[in-house]
């Protein structure tokens, strides 16, 4: 079987890459990457706009999370999801800070980390040390954390 291009794929090649390497919205549109992508890998790319390729990545972050949902939802053992906060140099008070109300408050600057904020920060969680939460993947999967496959695995290894 030959290979053929479909442009459907190759856009979801693209919210992989920006995704993955956290490129701006804006890269599709840059002139050296159309050209590159035109000229030495693919004619037939059809370019699209940063609005389009911000709508393709809400689209492909609310199938992960859908499966996500749905895997979890069919599990019969615990699963602990861990975060960190950092906080950065503002000079701002943090005695009375509420994560989640800074970024409702910030939505209209930053809106679709605010979105992904709020889907995040929301869940429950439990703390760890951030020498553990950033150590190696040992301390992710190991000999009492082996349950869950590589699928479920990748997705909340991104979260």
């Amino acid at each position: 079987m030959s290979w053929a291009f479909r442009n459907d794929k190759a856009r979801r090649g693209l919210v992989r890459f920006v995704v993955r390497i956290e490129q701006p919205f804006t890269i599709c549109e840059k002139e050296g990457f159309l050209e590159y992508i035109v000229q030495y890998l693919q004619p037939q790319y059809t370019s699209i706009s940063r609005h389009t390729l911000k709508k393709d990545c809400m689209s492909m972050y609310d199938e992960y999370i859908k499966s996500l949902i749905e895997h979890l939802s069919n599990i019969s053992y615990r699963v602990s999801l861990t975060s960190d906060i950092w906080t950065s140099i503002s000079g701002a008070s943090y005695d009375d800070m509420s994560l989640l109300e800074w970024w409702k408050s910030s939505s209209t600057q930053y809106p679709v980390l605010s979105a992904l904020a709020r889907d995040v920060l929301a869940a429950q969680v439990s703390t760890v040390a951030s020498e553990s939460a950033f150590s190696t993947t040992e301390k992710i999967v190991g000999d009492y954390r082996n349950n869950l496959s590589p699928a479920p695995f990748c997705m909340l290894t991104c979260l």
